[in-house]
């Protein structure tokens, strides 16, 4: 595995090209082209793993770029001052700004696990309420002003965090069905390691995008697996409790609110509204999760197996000439320094062409040459 400027540069352009494909794939979906959230799962895989592999394999093949690439390259590479280049400054705060947001993030998930110490664990009290909590590994629910709205956040702690507003017992009821769901699925997991690619790439805006869609397509994959065991009835219930809690959210903005956080409603109004219109089919669908995997290596590890390099072409030395055996003895002489060393020089010229050694000076057809002893 080689980590080089070209395999990272290349890694950004798959991965810009296959976010923008993903926008797309989303924002048409609202015009009536129908797409199954697993296969824009799909993607979004594929772009997690290539940022996970910003290398090249020792197969892989090299595109030469000697118009793009050449220019790209030789700016970061420019001196700035004595030995040091733009690349080496531009990777230092790289490492800084990766250290930061980490420190960051480390530090609101420890201010997030503080809740669970000093609040009240409300768990009992709703099994009793909600029998579908008893048989959960869920650990905990707790109520607290400081959120604006229902979500998991803990990817170490299966709890569920309440805000302290109203909410119909129907409300209730599909907000924890949701929030299990989450819990389920392990999407905290994959949350986490999505923020900590976007805390290695904080400079690059399309892991930021990445991260949202990612969190919507999640959202779409709960909505459908808590409500495809759904009468026609119940689903638009469903449907309407999401519009109606998320009325209740305030403008305000979470304290602390984690990246990692799945919430029950989007706090974007555009994301409820394609959420709520997006394409659930009727069919009761297949677990195909093993199939998906195996395509998702395959393009994961296919992706790094070609890479652009710069490559400009070397420029020819006016000073160099080829000449076929004949013209040799036309053209070109030896001499023989006193330090006891051949060099070829031009008739033409008197200039040093070459070196070449005893042994060569010796064979055909250096031994047509005239040698000019100093």
């Amino acid at each position: 595995m080689i980590i080089s400027f070209a395999a990272i540069f290349t890694s950004l352009v798959t991965v810009s090209v296959l976010v923008g494909l993903l926008a797309l794939i989303l924002h048409v979906n609202r015009y009536g082209f129908k797409f199954r959230y697993e296969y824009v799962l799909f993607i979004c895989f594929a772009i997690i793993g290539r940022l996970l592999i910003p290398f090249e394999w020792p197969w892989t093949y090299t595109l030469l770029s000697q118009k793009i690439m050449p220019p790209i390259y030789n700016f970061f590479h420019q001196k700035i001052y004595q030995q040091i280049s733009l690349m080496d400054i531009l990777l230092m705060i790289w490492l800084v700004g990766a250290s930061y947001f980490l420190l960051r993030e480390l530090n609101n998930l420890r201010k997030i696990a503080r809740f669970s110490r000093i609040l009240p664990n409300q768990l009992t009290k709703y099994q009793q309420d909600f029998p579908f909590l008893a048989d959960s590994s869920l650990q905990g629910v707790y109520q607290l002003t400081e959120f604006a709205e229902p979500l998991v956040m803990n990817p170490f702690q299966s709890a569920i965090y309440l805000p302290t507003l109203e909410y119909s017992q129907e409300e209730l009821s599909f907000i924890l069905l949701h929030e299990m769901q989450h819990i389920k699925n392990k999407d905290l997991y994959l949350k986490f390691f999505v923020q900590l690619l976007v805390i290695v790439y904080w400079w690059f805006p399309g892991v930021y995008l990445l991260r949202s869609m990612f969190d919507y397509i999640l959202e779409l994959r709960v909505d459908h697996q808590v409500t495809q065991h759904f009468s026609d009835k119940k689903k638009l219930c469903y449907l309407q409790a999401l519009v109606s809690v998320a009325r209740k959210i305030p403008n305000s903005k979470p304290k602390y609110l984690s990246n990692t956080a799945s919430q029950f409603t989007l706090r974007k109004e555009n994301l409820l509204q394609k959420r709520i219109s997006f394409y659930f089919e009727d069919e009761v669908r297949k677990k195909y999760r093993i199939l998906m995997l195996i395509p998702v290596i395959f393009v994961v590890l296919a992706m790094p197996s070609v890479v652009f390099q710069p490559y400009t072409p070397a420029k020819s030395d006016p000073k160099e000439h080829i000449y076929s055996e004949t013209d040799m003895e036309q053209y070109l002489y030896i001499v023989h320094t006193k330090e006891g060393k051949y060099y070829l020089h031009s008739k033409k010229t008197q200039q040093q062409l070459a070196s070449i050694s005893q042994k060569a000076v010796r064979s055909y057809p250096f031994t047509k040459l005239q040698l000019i002893e100093e």
